[in-house]
C-alpha cells in the first residue's frame, strides 16, 4: 500500500505514474496524487480517478484505497469461511 505525489504541480501525473511504475512501484494497490487530482490503481489497472476538490468522491476513492484486499487474501478468508 502507498500514497505518493508528483514532484510539483506542473508535472504530468500520467507520466509520473508511468515513470516511478518503470522504477518497480507497487501496482497492487497504489494512490498517486499532484494536489489537483488522486489516481487509485489496484491491480495494475487504473480503478478511480477524482478531483482533489470533489470531497464525497475523494473520501469514496480513500475507502477504496483502504478497504483494498489482495485476492490471495481474499480467497483464502473464502476459503475458511
Amino acid at each position: 500500500m502507498g500514497l505518493l505525489g508528483s514532484k510539483d504541480q506542473d508535472d504530468d501525473l500520467d507520466k509520473e505514474i508511468r515513470a516511478k511504475f518503470a522504477k518497480g512501484y507497487p501496482n497492487d494497490n497504489i494512490l498517486f496524487e499532484d494536489s489537483q487530482q488522486a489516481v487509485l490503481i489496484q491491480g495494475n489497472n487504473e480503478v478511480n480517478r477524482v478531483s482533489i476538490a470533489d470531497a464525497s468522491k475523494l473520501d469514496a476513492l480513500f475507502n477504496q484505497f483502504i478497504n483494498y484486499e489482495r485476492p490471495e487474501v481474499r480467497d483464502f478468508r473464502q476459503a475458511i469461511n
